[in-house]
């Protein structure tokens, strides 16, 4: 019965103590002692405060950070998405465009268009060619006239494979063209390339009279060439007024480093 005797005698003068404390307190009898003890443990609650405000601060920091972290990278995956679909978009628009234009120029020819893809090229110093996405099974063979948008003649089939085809540019230093100028006297000849730097007519008679900027057809004299794809113009007149036969460059229309959509013309085969 002991310790239970001072348990309660302990709870009775705590309750007086905490009675007195309230009582002196609202009397303000220990209004003093109160002010020095908040004056001592000022500081101290200060610096906590202080603390507690930084490290909320830090946490809420992080926290916004990440949220921006994953907010920008939701907009670079958006903003990718947008580059792509605008590169699809602008390709789709000039394969449209190059269509038409093929569409358009087959109705004036009496032949058929295999429409393609430059997919490779292989050029050196000497050699200019190029790759498409066309062979024999798309009924490409070799000798074949490849053209651009309008008409414009680039080159002819060099060797074609069953699913791709290589192309000889008409600027390759081994190519040949037969050709003629519109001109009065219909000046006919042989475009020759001039290792990828242009394309030059020779052998032309001195007497027959051709001018800047006359358009350059293919004569139709070849196999395969119907006549009427144009080349080019001309651009500059060799050979002096004594010589018996004068040259001339052909400005081309094309830039043959940007070619990215092709046709084959497939000429007419009869059947014995």
């Amino acid at each position: 019965m002991q310790p239970s005797i001072k348990n309660s005698k302990f709870i009775i003068i705590a309750l007086v103590s905490i009675a007195l404390i309230f009582l002196l307190h609202f009397t303000g009898i220990i209004r003093p002692v109160e002010n020095l003890i908040v004056t001592i443990l000022k500081p101290a609650q200060t610096a906590a405060f202080n603390i507690s405000f930084k490290v909320k601060n830090f946490y809420q920091q992080v926290s916004e950070n990440r949220d921006l972290q994953a907010e920008n990278d939701q907009l670079k995956l958006e903003l990718n998405q947008l580059l792509i679909d605008k590169s699809k978009l602008i390709l789709l628009e000039e394969e449209n465009v190059f269509l038409q234009k093929q569409l358009d120029f087959s109705a004036t020819l009496d032949h058929d268009l295999v429409s393609g893809r430059v997919i490779g090229l292989d050029r050196n110093e000497s050699s200019r060619l190029i790759i498409i996405d066309k062979g024999k099974k798309n009924k490409v063979f070799d000798g074949y006239p490849v053209v651009v948008d309008d008409g414009y003649i680039i080159g002819k089939v060099y060797k074609a494979y069953d699913k791709h085809s290589i192309v000889k540019l008409i600027n390759d230093h081994s190519s040949q063209l037969a050709i003629t100028i519109l001109n009065t006297a219909k000046t006919i000849g042989i475009a020759q390339g001039e290792f990828g730097l242009g394309v030059k007519i020779d052998l032309i008679p001195q007497n027959e009279k051709i001018d800047l900027d006359d358009i350059v057809i293919t004569s139709g004299l070849e196999d395969n060439i119907p006549r009427g794809l144009v080349v080019g113009t001309v651009e500059e007149i060799f050979g002096a007024d004594e010589e018996i036969f004068k040259q001339a460059s052909i400005k081309l229309p094309i830039d043959f480093d940007k070619i990215i959509y092709i046709s084959v013309i497939i000429p007419h085969v009869e059947e014995n």
